[in-house]
């Protein structure tokens, strides 16, 4: 089942509401031109809540296929995106400044928003910024000219020590 694209997140709030669905793969435009191709619908659970202070919030886990580029050997990777997230639902950017700093927010000016919208959103923000095939099994495993044991991990100015011409 598709969730709605227009909704009322503070009335759903109050009301307590879980939606479950999915957003089509034609709603996920922002999405497709940051990978390769988006592979299926993103599938969504959202909770919409309200505080006892009437904060309004929305506690949600959204996760998508996705084909991006391996930054090593420039082939296709599969990805399995997952978010979780926990959204204040605010008017404007001014009362952004009011809302506590561990925790997002979702601008909602007018009565109304884009559901699709804010789930692509955080979605766009759980992609990696950089993608690889899982270690040996990639064809640009040969470009990795070193591995660091576990425990011999060295400072990054050990170098430097070298370089330190002794009188």
């Amino acid at each position: 089942m598709g969730l709605p694209i227009l909704v009322d997140p503070r009335k759903l709030a109050i009301q307590g509401k879980t939606l479950k669905g999915s957003v089509p793969v034609t709603s996920l435009s922002r999405l497709a031109s940051a990978v390769n191709r988006v592979c299926s619908d993103a599938e969504a659970c959202l909770q919409f809540e309200t505080e006892d202070s009437r904060t309004k919030l929305v506690r949600g886990t959204a996760s998508v296929n996705v084909l991006a580029e391996c930054q090593r050997c420039l082939g296709e990777v599969a990805l399995d995106i997952r978010a979780n997230f926990v959204l204040q639902v605010i008017a404007d950017e001014v009362k952004a400044t009011n809302i506590v700093k561990t925790r997002d927010f979702w601008i909602v000016e007018d009565r109304m928003a884009s559901l699709h919208y804010m789930v692509e959103d955080e979605l766009l923000l759980a992609l990696a910024p950089a993608n690889y095939h899982e270690l040996g099994s990639c064809n640009g495993d040969a470009l990795i000219t070193h591995t660091i044991e576990s425990g011999s991990e060295k400072s990054p100015f050990e170098i430097l020590k070298q370089l330190i011409i002794q009188p």
